[in-house]
């Protein structure tokens, strides 16, 4: 499954630029490779244990943006074709899934959370608290 996952992924990517023409082609590719992806799991500890375990209190955030990123780009590449919404929210979803997907190794949110202050210094997560530019 993780296979056929990154091979959608690597398909939608690469189907990226024609994203005007034919969204629903970006759309499938996109979201089955990430539905693959996260639902991969499941077959090493069964499909009820792994939803019980993405919908638990601790891995609900990480579940929840995964979904929620991945409803806007279907929603803006079927529904309501929308280049802008659709780049955005692929982009969304990209970060969802590796974040999602580290979430899974010992310290790995605390990376992806790292990689990201060192990304975008100017935010207050950059600083270490504060007030700044990005709500972060």
């Amino acid at each position: 499954m993780v296979a056929g996952g990154v091979f959608f992924l690597f398909v939608a990517f690469l189907t990226l630029p024609m994203i005007l023409l034919s969204p629903g082609k970006f759309a499938f590719s996109f979201s089955f490779g990430t539905i693959l992806l996260l639902m991969s799991p499941a077959v090493l500890r069964g499909p009820r244990t792994h939803l019980q375990h993405m919908t638990s209190p601790d891995r609900l955030p990480f579940t929840a943006a995964l979904m929620g990123s991945w409803a806007g780009v279907v929603y803006f590449t079927v529904a309501s074709p929308s280049y802008v919404f659709a780049l955005f929210f692929g982009l969304l979803q990209t970060l969802t899934l590796v974040w999602y997907v580290l979430s899974y190794f010992p310290g790995g949110s605390g990376a992806m959370l790292g990689m990201v202050r060192m990304c975008l210094p100017w935010s207050w997560m950059g600083r270490g608290g504060g007030t700044g530019w990005l709500p972060l």
